[in-house]
């Protein structure tokens, strides 16, 4: 594929690996809701599978990896209430993506002091890492990053400061012309999401794709990267 970007191909075979692990709390305690830790507590036991989940697609783009340590309260009934930041990955794609999932994803059998359920303060840690995330030009990789230009933005998203990653499958016709463009992923900025499908049915080309010889058409997976 050419294109008047320079771009640099993903192959996305295996984006990310999130290990949770459970780490003791030491954070202090609230007032009113105790260590789960402390004297006379039976400890909370992870419910369900304790990984993160979806990688943020920007943050995979850009290689961000570390450890989000949370403090979280464990209810009565194992579901998580408030998370917060206690030691940040370094990103706070990642920090964000962290709190949103121990929240609503991540269940415990709950707490136990003499044998009823309790609330308790805990702290988890989420671990992104990156696995085998490989730039390649292999005419076999279907994936595509395209990084954006400062010229490329939309005068009022960079104004606002705005970022993110937009990722597409874009229908090439059997002439190599993309004839349409859905979005799979948004940025969650709309001005840069049209930027995107806007810029990729104008500027994006292809070489004629074959099969037995005969012109066909052809799908390809594409990730517009926005980033100041």
């Amino acid at each position: 594929m050419t294109s008047l970007f320079r771009a640099s191909r993903l192959r996305f075979t295996a984006l990310a690996a999130c290990i949770a692990v459970l780490l003791p709390a030491w954070a202090q305690p609230a007032a009113d809701i105790p260590q789960c830790n402390s004297p006379g507590i039976v400890q909370p036991t992870a419910a369900n599978s304790h990984v993160a989940g979806e990688y943020p697609l920007l943050s995979g783009v850009l290689g961000e990896q570390g450890d989000t340590i949370l403090d979280i309260v464990i209810m009565q009934d194992g579901s998580v209430g408030a998370a917060s930041v206690a030691k940040s990955s370094g990103s706070l794609r990642l920090d964000d993506a962290a709190v949103d999932v121990v929240q609503k994803g991540w269940r415990y059998h709950p707490a136990l002091r003499n044998g009823a359920p309790l609330a308790c303060r805990w702290k988890v840690d989420v671990r992104w890492v990156l696995h085998e995330t490989l730039f390649t030009d292999s005419p076999d990789n279907p994936g595509m990053v395209i990084k954006m230009k400062p010229e490329d933005y939309p005068a009022d998203a960079r104004a606002r400061g705005e970022q993110g990653a937009v990722a597409l499958m874009v229908l090439y016709s059997e002439d190599g012309k993309p004839r349409k463009v859905q979005i799979v992923k948004s940025s969650g900025y709309p001005d840069l999401d049209v930027a995107s499908t806007t810029l990729a049915l104008a500027r994006l080309r292809t070489a004629n794709a074959t099969y037995d010889g005969k012109p066909v058409k052809t799908v390809v997976m594409l990730v517009m990267v926005w980033s100041l």
